[in-house]
């Protein structure tokens, strides 16, 4: 998208703001105009009407014609003299035409009536050579001991008052353009200061380096640039120490699969050196074991990496204490074999929603850290029970022996990334992960020293049965 077409919250705003100004300027300009105009016409009309009716009251039968239309003739001079207008009167008897002013004008049927009384008067505008002018004209019946009838009309040109109301219109126009600029400006230079923090917290975002931790800072900020300076700067600080985490992680993990590859390196080159097949066969054997090593440490590494959510696991409804049992089985015979006795005791039917498959893998890095670290004559029980209120219920899967077990200072330490009691054995990564494991199924793990010895550790996992369920 080019930056033409880029809508910015600038444009929207002066969009918003400058449009309806103008818009509403240029109907206040239209509006006062027409009113103007309406009450100049209104007000000149009503002079108009009571001059004609001023006029007609000197109408009387008594009064000689000649002398009545010489009355007439100069009250009319007057009176357009005081009203300062322009307005030509005409008189007309009838049916014997006598005239002073003029001919008689005709009257269109749809003139407009207005007045009372005996003062009706009929208004109508028309066009002549010199423009558009309106004609109002007042008949005055025959009165007693007459037979004529008197009409009169003013004649009021108009175009003198359209150019008024034109140069008006301009002046207005004029003034409400100044007004209007002035206005956009104001706004304009309004916005771009309002939205000058939000300009700066772009240009500090901007100036970010991705490869490095850093902070934005924008100087005398408004309350809501400063709510999103702070999350942007928590969301930083989250994203530096993720990227810490990841770049340790990717050390250590290096370090760990260092010693392997090491040792199958090694055995490899005596193995070409040797002679004797059964060396040779000894020496395969120790590369299968290390290769062997490797990869359980490799798939606990990209397990440890990918990390968990409980909405990704794929919870189903399934046997936790069948699964249990079946793990321990699997253990049996490799625990037997180095003098271990591994039993399984608890429940023996407990529903929970979670992932058999994670929680399988937890079982078996726990029964394999066991096996790793105790000595002959050990017993590890694997168990299953519930517990807790009924609107509380919780499974614990338990494992617990009689070995040797820590020190107590050494608790603190058993489900960090790469820790190891004993430098000689594991990588640190089996423990870790089955926390993982715990946590991405809203659980806890605890661990905690026997007595007189061992080690147990507890799997607490809460139990959701609100949710419709499948057996798995």
């Amino acid at each position: 998208m080019s930056a033409l077409t880029q809508k910015t919250i600038r444009g929207s705003l002066l969009r918003w703001l400058l449009i309806p100004a103008w818009v509403l300027g240029l109907l206040g300009l239209v509006s006062s105009l027409l009113l103007h105009n309406l009450s100049h016409s209104e007000h000149l009309t009503r002079h108009s009407l009571d001059d004609l009716c001023h006029l007609g009251q000197l109408y009387s039968a008594e009064t000689p014609l000649p002398k009545m239309l010489e009355q007439l003739e100069l009250t009319s001079t007057l009176l357009a003299r005081s009203g300062g207008h322009d307005t030509r009167f005409r008189f007309n008897t009838l049916p014997t035409l006598i005239s002073l002013g003029g001919p008689p004008l005709p009257i269109p049927d749809d003139a407009e009536h207005v007045g009372k009384g005996n003062c009706q008067i009929r208004i109508h505008t028309s066009w002549d050579a010199s423009g558009r002018q309106q004609i109002a004209s007042l008949l005055m019946p025959p009165q007693d001991g007459s037979d004529k009838s008197l009409l009169i009309q003013s004649v009021r040109p108009l175009h003198p008052i359209d150019l008024r109301i034109l140069d008006l219109g301009m002046q207005m126009a004029l003034t409400t353009t100044v007004t209007a600029i002035l206005f956009s400006l104001i706004v304009f230079f309004g916005v771009r200061r309002g939205l000058r923090p939000l300009t700066s917290l772009v240009a500090a975002i901007r100036q970010l380096d991705s490869s490095q931790s850093g902070r934005i800072h924008v100087d005398h900020a408004p309350l809501e640039i400063r709510c999103i300076e702070n999350t942007l700067n928590k969301q930083l600080e989250r994203i530096s120490q993720q990227v810490q985490r990841e770049r340790s992680f990717l050390n250590d993990a290096a370090h760990q699969l260092r010693t392997p590859i090491a040792g199958i390196l090694n055995q490899s080159e005596l193995a070409l050196t040797e002679q004797d097949p059964a060396q040779v066969r000894q020496r395969l054997e120790h590369i299968v074991q290390a290769s062997e090593r490797s990869a359980m440490l490799i798939h606990q590494l990209l397990a440890l990496s990918r990390g968990y959510e409980a909405g990704s696991l794929g919870m189903v409804l399934f046997d936790l204490p069948e699964l249990a049992r079946k793990v321990a089985l699997q253990w049996v015979g490799p625990a037997a074999d180095i003098g271990i006795e591994l039993s399984y005791e608890g429940e023996d039917n407990a529903l929970y929603r979670g992932s058999p498959e994670l929680l399988r893998e937890a079982l078996h890095n726990l029964l394999d850290n066991v096996l790793r670290h105790a000595r002959a004559c050990t017993e590890v029980v694997v168990s299953v029970h519930q517990t807790g209120a009924p609107d509380q219920r919780q499974l614990i899967l338990e494992v617990r022996d009689n070995g040797q077990g820590l020190q107590e200072s050494q608790l603190p330490y058993l489900f960090d990334r790469f820790w190891t009691g004993d430098e000689s054995q594991g990588n640190g990564i089996g423990l870790a992960l089955v926390q993982q494991i715990v946590q991405a199924h809203q659980g806890q793990v605890h661990a905690e020293l026997g007595q007189p010895q061992g080690l147990t550790i507890r799997l607490l996992l809460p139990m959701n049965d609100s949710q419709p369920a499948r057996r798995s």
